[in-house]
């Protein structure tokens, strides 16, 4: 039952850092259709780094049709550093602490998922992780691998 209410949280995790970026990076501008390019960023920040960069082009192309270079350039700009804070930073930590996996865990766990299962592997790539996690903790003789992917502080206060 536990692994069941972290993934749980993990994806309750994804939802409120994803919508959090769609929110905080399209309020301010004008754009036209920017309920679309809202739900296009919310839906694909669940695969990070590359989607969430795939999400910002047609916003970026449709706010220099409506508005010229310069109102792309600072969506561009605001959307580069609202993804490198929320997705480098904030999303990472709260994993961490949340989940009870290391950040780098986190971020590996992408790369190798992504890169056995594709992209389902990446939106899949921490509730993997911590299934491999649970699993490993269960058995004495591989009870290392679990507290290798541990969050360590997240271990003692628990």
């Amino acid at each position: 039952m536990l692994i069941v209410a972290k993934i749980k949280s993990y994806f309750m995790i994804k939802v409120k850092t994803s919508l959090l970026t769609a929110l905080w990076v399209l309020w301010y501008y004008d754009i036209s259709y920017l309920y679309l390019w809202v739900t296009l960023v919310f839906f694909l920040n669940f695969i990070s780094v590359i989607c969430s960069i795939i999400a910002a082009v047609p916003a970026i192309v449709m706010a220099g049709i409506d508005q010229g270079a310069m109102t792309a350039f600072w969506v561009a700009g605001w959307y580069a550093l609202i993804n490198l804070v929320v997705g480098n930073i904030l999303e990472p930590r709260i994993m961490g602490k949340g989940l009870g996996l290391y950040a780098l865990v986190v971020f590996l766990s992408m790369t190798f998922w992504g890169w056995v299962f594709g992209p389902a592997g990446m939106i899949l790539s921490v509730p993997l992780t911590m299934v491999v996690q649970f699993i490993f903790g269960q058995y004495e003789e591989t009870k290392w691998v679990s507290l290798f992917l541990s969050d360590y502080e997240g271990e003692k206060s628990n």
